[in-house]
């Protein structure tokens, strides 16, 4: 989601933009940023993009990483081939809700979190400079959490809800508190509610606890992060890990359109 990062005016063509009138105009300048996406810059390895589609408020990108492959040739010798194994991302630029996919391929990124940062910094370069920056988070089945809570019942000792301040409508009217208001009166663009159980015991949670449950459903649509701390386990368990994944033939990718695009993304 784009969000609004200073409450100040900013000046475009001269003119000067109240913070109202900038979030009014936040998809507008999200998509001059994805027509124009700069070099990525990395420390590793050389990465690429390309725009492959672009209608309405769909846009289909390719992101490749070079890499170096070793063949055994007929003259039994060993040579060097470049290559560019890439990854597809699709963007919807609506106003109501606003979705990155991202496919996976592991030779060209072994994390889709490093695609996620990648494309977030380069977005960033040019929404800073309208005063706005984007968050990409994940998105992940409700039903995935409570099964957790299920799963290690009467193990769990912290849940802490990591929510972005909301600038889509989708997403807010599921939470009961007014993040929107707190992001206009502050500026905060996050909010985290920790919840923890005294020493030597354990969380009690069920899903008719409307605050939990209303954080829960928000932060599944990609308006934040939930993470548990689990008694015998050292890692904490995060819902990011649990990624919601459509299946999209690459056949599908080469002659888009926003209809099939939106068929593929009705959820």
């Amino acid at each position: 989601m784009v969000l609004k990062i200073r409450s100040v005016q900013y000046s475009l063509f001269d003119k000067k933009l109240t913070a109202d009138e900038i979030r009014q105009k936040k998809n507008i300048f999200f998509n001059d940023a994805l027509k124009n996406i700069p070099q990525f810059h990395t420390v590793k390895s050389q990465v690429k993009h390309k725009s492959v589609f672009h209608q309405d408020n769909w846009f289909v990108l390719k992101i490749g990483s070079h890499k170096s492959i070793n063949r055994d040739t007929e003259e039994f010798s060993i040579e060097k081939i470049e290559t560019w194994p890439n990854v597809t991302v699709i963007v919807n630029n609506n106003s109501e809700k606003q979705i990155i996919a991202i496919s996976r391929n592991k030779k060209a990124f072994p994390k889709t979190r490093s695609v996620v940062n990648l494309l977030g910094a380069a977005l960033n370069h040019s929404l800073n400079a309208q005063g706005l920056s984007i968050e990409i988070r994940e998105i992940f089945e409700k039903n995935n959490f409570w099964q957790l809570i299920q799963k290690y019942e009467k193990r769990i000792t912290k849940i802490r809800f990591e929510m972005i301040a909301p600038n889509m409508a989708n997403i807010s009217k599921v939470l009961t508190l007014d993040l929107k208001q707190l992001n206009r009166d502050s500026n905060c663009h996050k909010a985290n509610i920790e919840i923890e159980a005294p020493n030597n015991a354990s969380l009690e949670v069920n899903e008719s606890n409307p605050l939990i449950n209303s954080c829960v459903a928000y932060a599944a649509e990609g308006g934040g992060e939930v993470s548990l701390k689990i008694i015998g386990l050292k890692k904490q368990i995060k819902t990011s890990e649990s990624i919601r994944t459509v299946e999209i033939g690459e056949a599908h990718m080469t002659n888009p359109t926003p209809n099939l695009l939106k068929s593929l993304f009705d959820f």
